[in-house]
């Protein structure tokens, strides 16, 4: 087990979500005498709950994001607004974002374009009505 350690932990970090590695790795920990199973500080506990808030925040508005995307691409600009201010919202709503951060600054310009599309699109079906009258 002496190489056990440093292999499962070298595994957690090609691959943190493997539970194989993280049992591993906690059993060489309690076996070296390092750390007990239950012995996670509050701190650590803290810090990886807000890494997870994170990352579902973010993952929540890119995925809203690439609804948006797909729905520009078809056309459907009214649709893709209500994805990208979902996206949006989401952001807003994050305390791990500010209204600067690199993402919400690009989910915002998507959401104006989706808007100027829609003006457009509306505009063109007025003018075409207009002429077919």
């Amino acid at each position: 087990m002496g190489r056990g350690a440093p292999r499962a932990g070298f595994a957690l970090k090609v691959d943190p979500n493997s539970a194989e590695a993280r049992d591993l790795f906690t059993r060489a920990q309690e076996f070296l005498g390092e750390k007990r199973v239950n012995q996670i500080s509050s701190q650590e506990s803290a810090i990886l709950r807000w890494q997870v808030q994170q990352t579902r925040d973010e993952a929540r508005a890119t995925t809203a994001a690439q609804v948006g995307d797909a729905q520009m691409a078809a056309g459907r600009f009214s649709s893709a607004v209500e994805s990208y201010e979902r996206a949006v919202t989401i952001l807003k709503c994050s305390p791990f974002h500010s209204s600067g951060s690199a993402l919400f600054t690009q989910l915002s310009a998507k959401l104006e374009d989706a808007k100027k599309a829609r003006t457009s699109a509306m505009a063109a079906k007025v003018d075409q009505d207009r002429k077919g009258l």
